[in-house]
């Protein structure tokens, strides 16, 4: 059996209190801007959830191999708590002197930002290591204009942290070369050269467009919802080898297996 609470203690928490408390919201936004900004992904609640199915493995395995059962206990407020810890956040908090600040759409300590291009759509792109670095200078052919770059910087952008230090300056040349380019050439140039990029989309341009989000797909499967319609439907990430994929379903209504479930169990 699993319990999830909000506190360890018991006591209420939900996602957004739990993330409103762990300094995240403080990093989160724009350069210079006051006060907090809440995420819209419920995080911990989608990460306590796989914890729980995890921690139900575990324990049914305990009691297989020594038939003893298990309570466990789980808090949304922990789990924040322990990837928060694991992140390294709370030793910065502790060691450093200065409080992490915000750097808007830069992926902090490396290189990555949004950019626009000439038909105002926005990229992702990124260079976390050596070899994809590599791959966007190849792609923009402005290798040139970084070595310049680097000789003015003193900086060498084969190194994770010197593409951080350089970051603005690098993000002036790469916003210059998909400024007059449109979605179509920028793929173009990106996919044929291996970069670590993605486009921006919409939820509607998500299921319009991107063959992962449709039936293409074997995650997904069209499926009727009583009471609401047909659409793709996702199942389980996972696939295994040696069994087939369950296809997903439309979900359960509320108390749906009550009784298979206590049949099942004998209760």
């Amino acid at each position: 059996m699993v319990a999830i609470t909000g506190n360890r203690d018991g006591t209420a928490a939900v996602d957004y209190t739990v993330n409103a408390a762990l300094g995240l919201p403080f990093i989160t936004g724009p350069e210079g801007f006051e006060g907090p900004v809440n995420h819209v992904l419920p995080a911990w609640d989608a990460m306590t959830g796989f914890l729980a199915a995890t921690a139900i493995l575990a324990a049914e395995r305990h009691r297989r191999i020594s038939g003893e059962g298990q309570l466990v206990e789980l808090s949304l407020s922990d789990v924040g708590l322990a990837v928060t810890g694991h992140l390294g956040l709370i030793g910065e908090a502790v060691l450093e002197e200065e409080p992490r600040g915000r750097f808007g759409n830069h992926v902090y300590g490396t290189f990555g930002r949004d950019f626009i291009t000439r038909d105002d759509r926005r990229v992702m792109v990124l260079a976390l290591t050596p070899r994809q670095w590599r791959s966007l200078v190849e792609a923009t052919g402005l290798s040139g204009e970084f070595r310049n770059l680097e000789a003015r910087l003193g900086l060498y952008f084969n190194n994770e942290g010197d593409r951080w230090r350089g970051r603005h300056e690098i993000c002036e040349l790469l916003q210059a070369w998909i400024a007059v380019r449109n979605l179509t050439s920028v793929t173009a140039a990106f996919d044929a050269n291996k970069v670590l990029w993605g486009p921006y989309q919409t939820f509607k341009e998500m299921v319009a467009q991107d063959p992962r989000a449709s039936g293409s797909n074997q995650l997904f499967a069209l499926v009727d919802h009583p009471d609401l319609g047909s659409y793709p439907t996702p199942g389980s990430p996972l696939r295994f080898g040696g069994a087939e994929s369950v296809p997903p379903r439309p979900a359960p209504r509320l108390g749906e297996h009550t009784e298979e479930v206590l049949r099942e169990f004998d209760l």
